[in-house]
């Protein structure tokens, strides 16, 4: 069955809006019998998509399209056709409104856009060229300055920043345009950089790189230099090797292109970039004062060193130096406020600046400085006899000229010598004694000047302890009774002052070791020392040997007294003494006893002066003897004494005194005769013949008693006067010192007579004119002491002292006390020997009661310990016992 076709549905229909590129379904139904076929078409061409097709129902086909949209079919008609095979029929329309995004472009059209730097307003538009809807539509620049949201973007002042791309997009509600983009190439003169002002030290390298930036690229570039017309150099880099000061100035650096800028005509630029190169170096120095050597002298007051900089780039920044032997320093000027010979030496500145520091600039200074004197101690202590040698070390600048040594008591003593030296010297020489030393200084820009430098010292002698026998002291031999009072003094001179020691061994410990020390008054008053010891009422147990030892630094001195019960020696007897003009003639004898050490000596002195001692011999009988003694003054009144002395007292004859003479010529008794006659005859013209008998027994008494006053001689007034000590020793003039001495110190031999002197170590006393050798009884007590010591010293102290040996021989003594005595008397060694080796005695062909005395003792002290025959011997002992048989 055939059912007629009726018109396609077309569903939708009508004007679609519909964005572009979207896909749209469209249903066409068409009814019909036979069923129709159904085709697609847009304005009048058939529409190509995705059909389906199915029949509801038997009568009914419905076609579907699924239809892409294009911007393209923009406000085309679309619509449906059947076809029955009979009848054809369109369907109603749909009108399609396209949607798209707008599509732009920039203006001006240049591509690439050439502007040129500073170019002024350049203005740039984003044009739309097609776009639905056409309106609400938005732009969106992209570009070198940013985000833009006009449409148009202006550049006010064109750089090289503008140079890029740019883009533009528009949009609608649809959406956004495809992107129109624009190349911007900005082109502008150089652009220099990388090179600017410049500090370089001279002698360096310069070398300047700069960086060029121009668009187009430069064309042509070169430097030049301020006030030089000739420094043109056509480089890019400038290098100047071994730059000098002298480069210091101003350089340019020219870059020159050409711009061409789009629709305009090309455009020349050249750039130019300066800088200042300042060419720095070190500074020249140099030091004031300008004297070299600069010479200065000690103590002198603030003396200023400057480092003078004559030149330096920079100059407001530099920094000095010194180098001095006083050290380091960081101004530019030192000043010594006070000048010593430390500052002597090399003195050195420089200057340091940015540029780095100068030569150094030098100047030897030389301090001139009056003598300095060392190796001279304020005191010097030396042994009496010993060389004094002072070698002062002189230090000045420059060199001392004269070296003087003076004394302070002496104005004769001046000696002219760079070491002082006194060949063994002697206690006189203890003084303060003064060095001088001069020189002259001759400092920079000044007069010269003389410096003397001296030096103080104390030259202190020392010497070993003497007797003083200036001061009252003790006979070496005292015989006290007992009960008395017994007083043993000794003063002594020494220096330094000497310690003291008294030691005591009493009679009954005599041949044995047993001594004691003694307290004893001591004291001091500058080199003299006084020492005594004494006792009230003397004991038999004071009896005995008392030694004295003073010792110092310098040497010992020793005394030694021996104190016995009192035994007095018997006196001699003086019978009479006959004057003549010139000599004297002493009859005198000796009593004869057992005591066979005594000596005789003849006293006598000139009106209680000047008292001479003569010793006489004895040829022990009572005879009468005589003795002449010469030399005497005519018409002088002399005192003549006889005085015995044994090894303990003494005793004194009687004294006589008598007048020497008028020594008288035989012409000078004519002359006498002559005028006795002249006045007998006028005795006899005046008195008479009568008167002759008279006259002539008047002239012979008065002759008589003229010739007795001048030419006889006669026997002298015996006065007796028997006493301990002459009266010529107590005259007002000697008392004083001459009392003092034992009489055994007194006695000189006859043949050689002159003054009183028994110590030889004496400094104070006078020089003997004709030295001899003295018996004394220092002697034979020196004598005795040493042999005593030696042999006690073997005994108990068994040690080994240096001195010679020492031999003392008696030969054929018939009395052993004899022997003794005269073994004393031989000459001992100076008692401050400190050595002894050993001492040998030898009695030969003796005989008496005490030869036991005399055994030979003669044993080495090394054989002392263990020899049988060594006994000891003490010779004081063996005398007391003599003297007490």
């Amino acid at each position: 069955m055939k059912k007629m076709l009726t018109s396609p549905e077309m569903d939708p229909n009508g004007i679609r809006n519909i964005e572009d590129g979207t896909s749209v379904n469209f249903k066409c139904t068409s009814k019909s019998i036979p069923r129709s076929s159904i085709e697609w078409y847009i304005s009048g061409s058939k529409l190509n998509g995705t059909v389906t097709t199915f029949n509801p129902t038997e009568n009914t086909v419905v076609s579907t399209i699924i239809y892409l949209t294009k911007k393209e079919d923009y406000n085309k008609i679309l619509f449906c056709s059947a076809n029955d095979s009979f009848t054809a029929m369109n369907s109603s329309s749909a009108t399609l409104n396209i949607e798209y995004v707008p599509t732009v472009h920039i203006d001006p059209d240049y591509n690439p856009y050439i502007l040129y730097a500073r170019q002024q307003n350049v203005t740039l538009t984003c044009v739309v060229d097609d776009a639905n809807p056409a309106d609400g539509i938005t732009f969106h620049w992209t570009n070198r300055i940013g985000i833009a949201s006009d449409q148009t973007i202006i550049v006010a002042n064109v750089s090289s920043k503008h140079s890029g791309e740019y883009r533009c997009k528009a949009e609608n509600k649809i959406g956004n345009s495809s992107v129109s983009s624009k190349l911007l190439k900005v082109q502008y003169a150089a652009m220099i950089e990388n090179i600017s002002d410049i500090i370089i030290v001279e002698g360096a390298n310069l070398q300047l790189y700069p960086t060029v930036d121009a668009n187009p690229a430069p064309l042509s570039v070169w430097w030049t230099r301020h006030n030089d017309a000739n420094f043109t150099f056509h480089v890019s880099n400038l290098k100047i090797n071994n730059i000098q000061k002298e480069a210091t100035a101003n350089y340019t650096y020219h870059v020159m292109n050409i711009l061409t800028p789009s629709g305009i005509n090309a455009i020349n630029r050249t750039s130019r970039m300066t800088i200042h190169v300042d060419v720095q170096y070190f500074p020249d120095v140099h030091m004031e004062p300008k004297y070299n050597p600069y010479i200065l002298y000690q103590n002198q007051q603030n003396v200023v060193l400057a480092c003078v900089t004559d030149d330096a780039n920079p100059a407001d920044i530099i920094a000095y130096q010194w180098n001095s032997p006083s050290g380091t320093a960081n101004s530019q000027n030192i000043t010594i406020s006070t000048v010593n010979e430390i500052h002597s030496g090399q003195y050195s500145c420089s200057a340091t600046n940015l540029a780095g520091t100068s030569n150094v600039s030098t100047k030897q200074i030389d301090v001139h400085y009056g003598p300095q004197l060392t190796n001279i101690v304020n005191h010097y202590d030396i042994i009496e006899g010993d060389n004094l040698i002072v070698s002062p070390m002189v230090d000045s600048n420059p060199v001392g000229e004269l070296i003087l040594w003076t004394r302070q008591n002496d104005a004769n003593f001046r000696y002219n010598s760079s070491v002082l030296k006194i060949n063994k010297i002697n206690r006189t020489s203890s003084d303060n004694y003064t060095c001088y030393v001069m020189n002259t200084i001759s400092p920079s820009g000044m007069a010269e000047m003389t410096r003397t430098t001296q030096k103080t010292f104390y030259v202190n002698v020392q010497f070993k302890p003497f007797a003083d026998y200036s001061i009252p002291y003790s006979p070496l031999h005292i015989s006290p009774k007992e009960g008395s009072i017994l007083l043993i003094t000794v003063t002594i001179t020494a220096n330094p002052t000497p310690k003291i020691i008294w030691r005591f061994q009493a009679e009954a410990d005599f041949g044995s070791c047993n001594l004691s020390t003694l307290l004893s008054n001591t004291t001091t008053n500058g080199f003299r020392t006084s020492s005594f010891i004494a006792f009230d009422s003397v004991q038999i147990s004071n009896f005995g040997d008392y030694t004295f030892t003073a010792k110092n630094s310098a040497g010992f001195f020793v005394r030694r007294f021996f104190v016995t019960e009192e035994v007095n020696a018997i006196p001699p007897s003086l019978e009479y003494v006959v004057c003549k003009s010139t000599t004297a003639i002493v009859m005198w004898k000796h009593i004869v006893n057992e005591d066979s050490s005594l000596e005789y000596y003849i006293q006598y002195a000139e009106n209680g002066k000047n008292m001479k001692s003569e010793k006489l011999h004895q040829d022990y009988t009572n005879q009468l003897m005589a003795y002449t003694v010469n030399g005497l003054n005519p018409y002088r009144k002399y005192t003549f004494s006889i005085l015995a002395v044994n090894l303990l007292t003494e005793s004194m004859s009687r004294t006589v005194e008598c007048l020497t003479d008028v020594s008288c010529s035989r012409q000078e008794i004519s002359e006498l005769q002559n005028e006795h006659t002249r006045m007998f005859v006028a005795g006899i013209a005046m008195l008479g013949v009568g008167l002759l008998i008279v006259t002539a027994v008047t002239v012979f008494v008065v002759r008589n008693s003229f010739k007795n006053k001048a030419c006889e001689s006669t026997t002298s007034d015996e006065h007796i006067n028997e006493q301990i000590s002459n009266p010529a020793f107590t005259n007002v003039d000697n008392t004083s010192y001459y009392d003092s001495i034992p009489p055994q110190e007194r006695r000189i031999d006859s043949e050689h007579r002159t003054n009183v002197n028994a110590y030889e170590d004496m400094p104070t006393l006078s020089k003997v004119e004709d030295p001899i050798e003295k018996t004394t009884e220092k002697n034979v007590i020196d004598t005795n002491i040493n042999i005593y010591e030696s042999m006690k010293e073997q005994a108990c102290a068994k040690t080994s002292m240096v001195d010679p040996l020492r031999e003392l021989k008696v030969m054929n003594l018939s009395d052993s006390r004899t022997g003794l005595y005269e073994s004393m008397k031989m000459p001992a060694k100076d008692n401050t020997q400190t050595s002894d080796l050993g001492r040998e005695i030898t009695v030969e062909n003796t005989s008496g009661s005490n030869n036991q005395l005399s055994k030979t003792v003669k044993t080495p002290i090394q054989e002392a310990e263990t020899s049988t025959e060594n006994k000891i011997v003490d010779m004081y002992t063996s005398f007391v016992n003599i003297r007490n048989k």
